[in-house]
């Protein structure tokens, strides 16, 4: 009877008693569908995770530009440094033309120290230009404000502005016994003081040129 069932349902019912058992199946399936497991997904491989943050770019090294600008403006500073003991030197000696071409050359080398033209002025004054201790002075009042240079140092420039004005008018009266002797507008000397305009260069007060007292 059981065999029966199986045969109308397409079953090998004796499959079951058989050691080996039953390779048949049931109408519509397929011995693949059976055999082979179902493929399982696989997953993409992981993609390696974006940099968030990008390397840094390198900078400009700043610091070594300044630290050469320094070495540069103190190269400078020591070859008008240089110029100016060669100009004292001379100075000394009264050998006003060699002290004027060192102190200018000091200034034109570093010109952020008004001593350089002070002294400048100061040999003028001694070699009796003058016209050009006026307008040297001038210039270091001009440039010392300019630079923000030390009070006292803009003052001996004033003072030796009214050196100049009042020799330069001396000589004027000499050869005019008529005439009044002028000082440059604007000198914080009045007019009727009388200034030494011709002291040494600056370092080197022990050693001055002539004299101009009043």
């Amino acid at each position: 009877m059981i065999d029966v069932l199986g045969a109308l349902m397409g079953l090998d019912m004796q499959g079951f008693s058989r050691e080996e058992g039953s390779d048949e199946l049931p109408p519509g399936v397929n011995r693949a569908d059976v055999s082979s497991p179902p493929p399982t997904a696989t997953s993409p491989p992981p993609q390696p995770a974006a940099s968030s943050s990008k390397s840094p770019e390198p900078t400009p090294a700043k610091d070594e530009d300044v630290e050469m600008l320094d070495e540069e403006e103190a190269a400078k500073k020591r070859e008008a440094e240089a110029e100016k003991k060669l100009g004292a030197e001379a100075y000394k000696t009264r050998d006003f033309d060699n002290a004027i071409a060192h102190f200018q050359k000091a200034w034109d080398t570093y010109p952020k120290d008004i001593t350089f033209l002070t002294n400048l002025a100061a040999a003028y004054f001694e070699k009796g230009d003058y016209d050009e201790t006026i307008k040297t002075c001038e210039k270091a009042v001009d440039e010392g404000r300019e630079l923000r240079a030390d009070f006292k140092l803009i003052a001996k420039a004033y003072g030796r502005i009214a050196g100049g004005g009042y020799r330069r008018g001396e000589e004027a009266h000499e050869g005019d016994p008529g005439a009044d002797v002028q000082v440059p507008a604007g000198d914080p000397v009045a007019a009727g003081g009388r200034e030494r305009g011709g002291d040494a260069p600056a370092g080197n007060a022990g050693s001055r040129g002539r004299e101009n007292h009043g």
